[in-house]
């Protein structure tokens, strides 16, 4: 139930982003969402589906440069970046990455709300 609610939360905070003017251009382009027949495959050519939830899954535009966790950066330089995602209620930064600087980033892994997720 979890990844389920964590998977809510991303895909909400993407659909906020992508029609935000102000946070549209810091975010990868959302295509589509909720793709019921999709297989995944592995770096080894073989289909590893049956490991991943059917329907949970969004495709996002390919973003080819290097990434870095956000929370890496200073404070300072991320506090603008932070600002404008809390006004559109995406408060969930904790786990974001970041491609490019502050100045022209593209910002993934960001979410309404956090749900923590336990591994036994």
């Amino acid at each position: 139930m979890r990844s389920f609610d964590v998977f809510e939360s991303e895909l909400a905070a993407y659909e906020i982003a992508t029609k935000s003017t102000a946070l549209r251009k810091l975010v990868p382009q959302l295509y589509r969402s909720r793709i019921a027949s999709i297989e995944v495959i592995d770096i080894n050519g073989q289909s590893v589906t049956s490991e991943y939830f059917r329907g949970l899954n969004y495709e996002l535009e390919f973003i080819n440069k290097p990434f870095q966790k956000f929370g890496t950066l200073s404070w300072d330089d991320t506090r603008n970046l932070r600002e404008i995602f809390f006004k559109e209620s995406i408060t969930h930064l904790s786990d974001a990455s970041i491609a490019g600087d502050v100045n022209s980033p593209k910002i993934i892994d960001f979410a309404v709300q956090e749900y923590e997720i336990w591994h036994e």
